[in-house]
């Protein structure tokens, strides 16, 4: 049976994964897309941050634009039990982040405290918007080079 395509995600996976990396990394993290994290668990993007005698701080990001729901909350679930991973994302149109947070409600309460829904339209707007500011920013010759 063919796919209704009005059911389809009317996003593109690697250009969020894109712009999630430009995101954190104008915020200043180290990050990095397709990582593995822990076994069985490549993650889309992730963002890394030393913070002082903490050690390693890092968030990973999921981009869910078809697929095993089961399969994208196994992955994340995996990469939260690395001892630096602070908080996991699945990132994705609203009506699949819905089905996403109720496939979630059967998961353990530690990983679903942990566990956050982003919205492609808010990635796509954000990284939008720090661009500008960061045009702004590196107008006003702060500092020398690229901020």
């Amino acid at each position: 049976r063919a796919k209704d395509p009005s059911k389809e995600p009317s996003f593109d996976h690697d250009e969020i994964r894109d712009r999630l990396e430009q995101i954190g990394s104008s915020l200043g993290f180290d990050t990095d897309t397709e990582v593995k994290v822990a076994h069985g668990a490549v993650v889309d993007c992730v963002w890394r941050a030393k913070v002082g005698n903490l050690g390693l701080v890092t968030y990973c990001f999921e981009v869910q634009r078809g697929g095993s729901i089961d399969g994208l909350l196994m992955t994340l679930l995996r990469a939260r039990n690395s001892p630096t991973v602070q908080k996991v994302f699945a990132v994705s149109d609203e009506a699949q982040l819905q089905q996403i947070q109720k496939e979630a409600q059967g998961m353990p309460e530690e990983f679903r405290k942990a566990l956050g829904f982003w919205p492609v339209g808010q990635v796509a707007q954000v990284s939008k918007q720090l661009a500008e500011a960061m045009e702004i920013i590196n107008g006003l010759g702060l500092v020398q080079g690229e901020f």
